[in-house]
């Protein structure tokens, strides 16, 4: 009897004891599982406070060449007059700092929808940009351009005259990329002062132009 006693505790000694060392095994293995979730859980809000901050300051300001810093500025535009009149346009002048611009052009209007036709002209051409660009990607504009047209029929392929117009405009102007480059759009009045061509005398013009 005493024997049957001493193996039944020694067998639960043994079965006690392997428990106990197999637990003591697995609890390191659980402890590093812990401690990586919550290293992943802390990451993962990390790169989302990250994400939320770059969206907060998407744009930084210019970096380097900028389309509206101090000194030379250039544009190229495509320009349609009253639907019928399409052409192109460039103009090269100075940033006086971010807001003002001062500069003159030259264009070529031809007369799409109807048989020969059009103008060249040449501008001088003023431009204000409001907004900082150091707060917004976007700025509204605002402009003059004055100039001499000459008009031409192509039938004779010589000018049959000549005047002059003003152009009040209104417009939005956007950084591109990092703002060296910009893209505008401008809404403007055609003013033709001079009496002495064919087109009506006021006519709406838009203007989509790539500054440099």
């Amino acid at each position: 009897m005493k024997t049957l006693f001493t193996t039944i505790f020694i067998a639960f000694a043994f079965l006690f004891g392997s428990a106990t060392i197999l637990s003591a095994q697995e609890l390191p293995d659980t402890e590093a599982a812990q401690t990586s979730q919550a290293a992943q859980t802390f990451q993962e809000d990390d790169e989302k406070a990250a994400d939320e901050d770059l969206g907060k300051k998407e744009w930084q300001g210019p970096q380097e060449r900028y389309f509206r810093s101090k000194g030379y500025k250039g544009s190229f535009s495509f320009v349609n007059t009253y639907l019928f009149f399409s052409g192109f346009e460039t103009g090269h002048g100075y940033m006086f700092d971010e807001h003002h611009y001062l500069g003159a052009g030259v264009g070529i209007t031809p007369v799409i929808f109807f048989v020969g036709g059009g103008w060249h002209s040449a501008f001088v051409e003023y431009k204000c940009y409001f907004m900082d660009s150091q707060k917004r990607r976007g700025t509204a504009t605002a402009g003059l351009k004055g100039a001499l047209m000459f008009p031409y029929d192509d039938s004779l392929t010589e000018v049959i005259g000549f005047g002059y117009y003003l152009e009040p405009n209104v417009g939005w102007a956007w950084a591109l990329g990092k703002g060296a480059t910009g893209l505008s759009l401008n809404l403007s009045a055609f003013i033709e002062l001079s009496g002495e061509v064919i087109f009506p005398q006021i006519m709406p013009r838009i203007n989509i132009a790539f500054e440099f």
